[in-house]
């Protein structure tokens, strides 16, 4: 290295740049370095050597690694350990460790996390939901408190069954026989019908079901279809009050149909379209696409 930084003092001597190397300046050179202030010095230009650092002796070793260009590669050390006085000034941070009650908090906020992403992605199911209960709960009042005392032909009307009918033909086979088994134990629990619990879930749940399958799949929703629905489902009823009848009341078959089945039947038929024009007024939104909703919000 020594022999290598007098060629260099000699050879800036003898050049007219006016460039010196100052005595006490301690250079170290690679060859690399060396055979690029060469070829700058035969060209004629200025060559500036920043001072730095000397490299370390394990980089100087015969064992140490060196690049492709012939230079000297220096591994960087490693950082220095921190002491004991630094370790307490700076603590690493510890994972918390929560309470009971913190823990019992975060699953609750959780909980209701979860909770109100369902209710915003099945809204719409809710608010059917909430309507069809509201007016399973006004048909039910309006066959057991005002027809009662307004009975046309002398027989109450079966709302009820009209109103399952109604909900399993506009929205489905499901919806229709959940509020056809819903509405079974609600006007059994008002007491104004004489059949057992049983026999009128057997009557409601096929009548919203069927009614919805055959709307889906078979039928159109036209006035003719739903008429014969009517017909079917009240006749249905009217079976099972005949059957109640028989085993409940001392009279024959004859006084039984001319005094109680044929008035309800017809009176049941006659306000049929009471029943199906709530639901179609109340439900018909939900049936819109979107472009429709937003074009009537738009006007």
């Amino acid at each position: 290295m020594k022999s290598t930084q007098k060629k260099q003092n000699e050879g800036n001597k003898g050049n007219g740049n006016g460039w010196q190397m100052p005595e006490r300046a301690q250079v170290f050179v690679t060859p690399g370095a060396q055979k690029k202030i060469e070829e700058a010095q035969q060209k004629g230009e200025q060559v500036r050597i920043a001072k730095t650092r000397p490299a370390s002796p394990a980089a100087n070793s015969p064992t140490a690694p060196h690049d492709a260009k012939g230079s000297d590669a220096i591994e960087p050390s490693p950082a220095p350990a921190r002491s004991d006085a630094q370790k307490r000034s700076h603590p690493q941070k510890k994972p918390k460790k929560l309470t009971l009650k913190e823990a019992i908090l975060a699953e609750l906020r959780d909980r209701l996390r979860t909770l109100r992403m369902g209710i915003q992605v099945n809204s719409e199911d809710i608010i059917r939901a909430l309507i069809c209960g509201g007016l399973l709960i006004l048909f039910a009042m309006l066959q057991t408190t005002f027809f009662v005392r307004f009975a046309p032909f002398g027989a109450v009307p079966d709302l009820m069954l009209v109103f399952v009918l109604a909900i399993g033909v506009q929205e489905g086979e499901k919806w229709g026989s959940v509020t056809g088994l819903v509405a079974a134990f609600v006007i059994q629990a008002l007491g104004t019908s004489g059949s057992t619990p049983e026999l009128l879930s057997l009557v409601y749940m096929p009548v919203g079901c069927f009614g919805g399958l055959l709307s889906k799949y078979y039928f159109r929703h036209t006035l003719p279809v739903k008429a014969v629905y009517v017909l079917v489902s009240a006749l249905l009823r009217g079976i099972v009050t005949v059957i109640t009848a028989l085993v409940s009341l001392r009279a024959t078959l004859g006084e039984i149909l001319l005094r109680i089945f044929i008035p309800e039947y017809f009176s049941t038929v006659i306000l049929s379209p009471i029943p199906f024009l709530a639901v179609w007024l109340c439900f018909r939104r939900f049936h819109k696409t979107r472009a429709e909703r937003t074009d009537r919000q738009s006007d």
